[in-house]
């Protein structure tokens, strides 16, 4: 942990968060010198679907390739309480706040 952000250095990790918002959003980056980090994405523990965000498929697969806000999840009906888990599949990400919409 960092003041402005968390590290991941291992694959495998993961956040969750509990939110209560149309959108979801977090920014994120790449550890400087390092690759594009694949992540994963569940809403209640189910792919997103058609509540998916610009930056993620209906399967919940997305790719942090440079530091930015990547929209993750736009809910398509009302506001409801959910539970997103974004585990990433490579190391070398950086999780800096969340945003809601």
């Amino acid at each position: 942990m960092a003041p402005e952000y968390v590290q991941l250095d291992q694959p495998g990790g993961g956040i969750a968060l509990r939110f209560q918002a149309r959108d979801a959003h977090l920014v994120l980056g790449a550890v400087p010198g390092r690759g594009p980090v694949r992540f994963r994405l569940t809403l209640d523990g189910q792919p997103p679907g058609a509540d998916h965000g610009e930056d993620v498929d209906a399967d919940g697969r997305g790719t942090v390739d440079a530091q930015r806000l990547y929209q993750l999840v736009r809910q398509q009906g009302a506001a409801d309480a959910r539970t997103v888990e974004i585990r990433f599949l490579d190391a070398g990400v950086r999780a800096y706040a969340f945003t809601f919409g």
